[in-house]
């Protein structure tokens, strides 16, 4: 079946998928661990005292 396809079409779905894995591992590798930690450390403070990071989105860690 792959075979068949025409290779700019088999270059193209191979790149796409690829965009979607390697955004996937992004999110999973590097920013969800940070947002974590960040998470924590608010948890972990004495109640009364702030915290020196500000609530962030998925979209900047």
């Amino acid at each position: 079946m792959l075979a068949d396809l025409p290779l700019p079409a088999l270059l193209t779905a191979a790149l796409l998928f690829g965009l979607l894995v390697g955004s996937f591992l992004n999110v999973v590798i590097y920013r969800l661990p940070v947002q974590l930690q960040r998470a924590w450390q608010r948890e972990a403070l004495s109640p009364g005292t702030t915290s020196r990071y500000t609530a962030r989105s998925h979209t900047t860690p």
